[in-house]
């Protein structure tokens, strides 16, 4: 099983290009014998990644083969819930570009607290 994570190493969360590959596993002698029994999932704030596994002689890559909106999950972990929910409140009044003004229109309101709560749980994808 393939478990892949979006990480920040201190210039914010990486989010790759849709299309990008990664080679996860090289292989010397030949192609790598086997596969993984998942197309693996990732969270991002705001976005799903839908990930394809490739294989080759050369070994196996990974490549992002969709990324999904699931824009009022705030905190990035696949589900709208509590958390994004105390995002919102939390970031309350004017608030130009922060990730909390959902709708893009320079406020954290009720527009924004509608949008979580309508798409309350599991992103779909």
């Amino acid at each position: 099983m393939l478990d892949v994570r979006l990480i920040n190493l201190g210039g914010g969360v990486f989010m790759p290009a849709l299309g990008a590959e990664f080679l996860i596993l090289s292989a010397n002698a030949g192609a790598p014998v086997g596969t993984f029994d998942n197309q693996p999932v990732s969270f991002a704030p705001g976005k799903v990644y839908l990930w394809t596994v490739l294989y080759s002689a050369a070994g196996v890559k990974l490549k992002v083969a969709g990324i999904v909106p699931c824009a009022a999950d705030l905190n990035g972990d696949g589900v709208v819930s509590g958390a994004d929910l105390a995002i919102v409140l939390g970031s309350w009044g004017p608030c130009r570009g922060c990730i909390a003004d959902i709708n893009q229109d320079g406020k954290v309101d009720g527009a924004d607290l509608a949008i979580v709560l309508g798409a309350w749980g599991p992103c779909v994808y």
